[in-house]
């Protein structure tokens, strides 16, 4: 429970609430950063999706893992409201009509091919669903069109800081790898190394991304065997003969669509 995927974070946590929207529904703030407010049911959620990104159920976590969870989440919520002050502050945090139409054509984009992916893979197994039930799943996990609208706006706000105050950082290549090996390979290293039960079930079986691939399962993916030469000897021939067949049945076929357009221009 190292490594919270960011992604997930700013796509479910970064969202803007109002106290006032927030009182309406009795849901109370539990953040709240300058101008900026944040839900119980939001943080509550974001957790959520956070556990489940690293292949786990929120019921079946111990209390030390929920724990990490909830401080990682919290702390990017505070990270975001900081950065919305502050662009509000410069005047930076809303958008123009074309920026907000942009946005939004990205929105229904990226909308539609989740929709399309779900449904794909619920026809795929066997399962009966219509395009309704798709939508209404979707709905109900908070994928709506509302949430990629607002996490393509919040993904934005954070380039927009970049580039207010990380245009001189240029990090070094030892950097970079170094960076790399800490956040992304030695959590999954510790996590899989003696584990491969669980990194066959989480890479295999959930689809999930492992940065670290434990013994085992180091293999050698490719193997260049040369083919034996009587083999070689017997296929040339063997594909001669199919290229020129394969030619007369296109040249056949295009005979007979040729055919067919006279028929049909003389019978006009």
């Amino acid at each position: 429970m190292k490594r919270i995927p960011v992604f997930f974070l700013l796509l479910l946590v970064l969202f803007q609430w109002s106290p006032v929207l927030a009182e309406e529904a009795e849901d109370p703030v539990v953040i709240r950063i300058g101008a900026f407010s944040y839900p119980r049911s939001l943080v509550e959620f974001t957790m959520h999706i956070a556990a489940d990104q690293n292949g786990v159920y929120w019921e079946v976590l111990e209390p030390e893992e929920k724990e990490a969870i909830r401080d990682a989440v919290a702390e990017q919520i505070v990270g975001i409201g900081i950065i919305e002050n502050k662009l509000q502050e410069l005047g930076k945090h809303d958008f123009t009509p074309e920026e907000q139409e942009l946005i939004r054509a990205n929105a229904q984009s990226q909308y539609d091919a989740s929709w399309q992916q779900l449904y794909r893979y619920a026809t795929e197994q066997g399962v009966k669903i219509t395009e309704k039930e798709v939508s209404e799943w979707l709905d109900s996990m908070g994928y709506t069109l509302d949430m990629f609208r607002m996490s393509l706006e919040a993904a934005e706000r954070q380039f927009r800081m970049f580039d207010l105050f990380c245009d001189s950082f240029s990090p070094t290549d030892d950097e970079i790898d170094a960076y790399y090996l800490e956040n992304y390979v030695e959590p999954d290293r510790e996590k899989y190394e003696n584990n491969i039960a669980l990194y066959e079930q989480d890479v295999f079986l959930s689809g999930s991304e492992s940065f670290f691939t434990p013994a085992g399962y180091r293999l050698v993916k490719w193997v260049v065997v040369p083919y034996p030469k009587e083999v070689e000897t017997k296929a040339r021939p063997i594909n001669i003969r199919f290229t020129l067949e394969e030619a007369e049945v296109t040249a056949a076929f295009n005979a007979l669509a040729a055919a067919r357009r006279r028929w049909r221009i003389s019978t006009i």
